[in-house]
């Protein structure tokens, strides 16, 4: 079994969230120890399937439409379509919807569809879009939104996903759920925002490499997208849910499972180090060590990838106990009696 602990790892210099925690010490007690780089490429994903950085480079878009069990047209183009609050400013919804809000949405999206543009139904405020033409487009990600008319599309019949735009302000705007929300304080939801565009490209298919189709759990579009191209299976999504809420003690030893976990990527970004170290703690003692007792006992093999940036750490727990007087923190990043390979060489050895 593989797990991917992303975002766990700081720098050296850094408080680290797993030195005093109990189970990953005694993990590296019993383990091998690997020190990984992680190489900078458009679908860092693709590393996590065992591709080397230079397969499996989908955009957004793409990947978004084949994690909805798409498969459109080849001649076609693909976007990301997020949900935005468009007011003052443009930005992400500050409230989830709730269900009887998502119902309308849904019926909405359906409503927007036209001959050439086909809206793909996902969660809360991400959905796919399939727009049936080829050219050349620029669009704009909403975290870069400069203001409205200077982020529209622009490039081939980029007329058609304007109007798709307006249409959707003019449809979600005078919504009695946005009236309500905007009544109590709450962003409204009253944008459909198309972006991350891309061709599907062909990707490996890893089932047939491995003779084994292996099943990922993770909370993320991009890599459902990937591992459904790639010929392996995906869970459903957000399975073992995220944040503070992240059930670590729902996630059962499986030999065929490759878990992806990354609670504390936002947290780090906006630097709720108290809610980073009591996730720490959990993932610690409800997965790490419940884990490890369960390999002990029936001489099973355990592999976790610890990840901080560009760089992380393999452990390998196998039916044999190691002895490593190395912890297993960021104090190993950079010891070089700790042998050293890229993080995809590293998936590619525990897939095979």
């Amino acid at each position: 079994m593989l797990i991917i602990l992303d975002g766990i790892l700081g720098s050296p210099e850094s408080d680290s969230l797993i030195r005093r925690v109990e189970g990953f010490q005694r993990l590296g007690e019993v383990s091998t120890l690997c020190r990984l780089t992680v190489p900078e490429c458009e679908t860092p994903e693709a590393m996590w399937l065992g591709l080397a950085p230079e397969e499996g480079q989908l955009r957004q878009g793409p990947l978004t439409v084949s994690a909805l069990g798409w498969d459109p047209p080849e001649r076609s183009l693909h976007f990301h379509l997020s949900l935005l609050s468009c007011g003052e400013s443009i930005k992400a919804p500050n409230e989830l919807l709730s269900p009887e809000e998502f119902a309308v949405i849904k019926s909405k999206l359906d409503v927007l569809k036209t001959k050439k543009l086909t809206t793909l139904v996902g969660q809360q405020f991400d959905h796919g879009l399939v727009w049936e033409r080829m050219g050349e487009l620029r669009t704009c990600d909403p975290s870069e939104i400069i203001s409205f008319d200077a982020s529209l599309p622009e490039g081939d019949c980029d007329a058609e996903l304007r109007r798709f735009i307006d249409d959707s302000v003019n449809i979600l705007h005078e919504e009695e759920f946005n009236l309500r929300r905007i009544d109590k304080g709450i962003d409204p939801v009253n944008l459909a925002w198309p972006w991350g565009h891309g061709y599907r490209l062909p990707v490996t298919n890893l089932a047939l490499r491995y003779g084994f189709p292996y099943r990922y759990e993770s909370s993320s579009f991009r890599l459902a997208g990937l591992v459904r191209l790639a010929g392996f299976r995906h869970g459903e999504m957000g399975r073992f849910k995220s944040g503070l809420q992240t059930e670590f003690q729902a996630i059962q030893y499986d030999p065929g499972t490759i878990v992806h976990l990354d609670p504390w990527l936002k947290m780090r970004e906006r630097e709720e180090f108290e809610e980073m170290e009591y996730i720490a703690d959990k993932c610690g003692a409800n997965l790490v060590g419940r884990l490890l007792d369960h390999v002990l006992e029936n001489r099973l093999e355990l592999r976790l990838i610890l990840l901080g940036g560009a760089r992380g750490l393999g452990t390998t727990f196998s039916a044999i106990p190691s002895s490593s007087a190395l912890p297993l923190d960021e104090r190993s990043l950079f010891e070089t009696r700790i042998p050293g390979e890229q993080l995809h060489e590293f998936v590619r050895r525990a897939l095979a």
